[in-house]
């Protein structure tokens, strides 16, 4: 009984180099993570230009429970990146238990609608300055 596997030809070395190539520039292509460390604090973290970075920092947010960076959380939401997105508006629903219909993959019209109601809340709970100065 004759065998039904199929048989390839054994690849060129041309294509394999090809193809290592065209993986090794997607994989290059891809990373977006910078080389800047971490700073530490997470106020200039949560705005770092490596997404990974930023990231990590609303982690740090809501696990510290800073509500004290909410608002930076909430610009956040209209962060280019969609990981960054979803990281900070589970940060977020930590610090603040709310939830404001935000979707970090929706559209952005439906993203843009649910930021406004976090920047709202941020207004509302947000106490103002004190000790600002005051011109003569």
């Amino acid at each position: 009984m004759a065998s039904t596997q199929r048989q390839y030809p054994p690849a060129k070395p041309a294509r394999i180099l090809w193809c290592g190539a065209s993986l090794a520039l997607f994989l290059l292509a891809s990373c977006t993570a910078s080389l800047a460390p971490p700073t530490g604090d997470l106020r200039l973290d949560l705005v770092h230009v490596d997404p990974k970075v930023r990231i990590d920092a609303a982690f740090d947010a809501a696990f510290e429970k800073r509500t004290d960076l909410a608002a930076i959380l909430v610009e956040n939401l209209t962060d280019r990146d969609g990981a960054v997105r979803m990281f900070n508006v589970i940060a977020l629903r930590e610090l603040s238990g709310r939830e404001f219909g935000y979707k970090p993959h929706g559209t952005e019209p439906e993203r843009e609608k649910a930021v406004a109601r976090w920047r709202e809340w941020i207004r509302e709970t947000t106490p103002p300055q004190t000790g600002a100065r005051k011109t003569p």
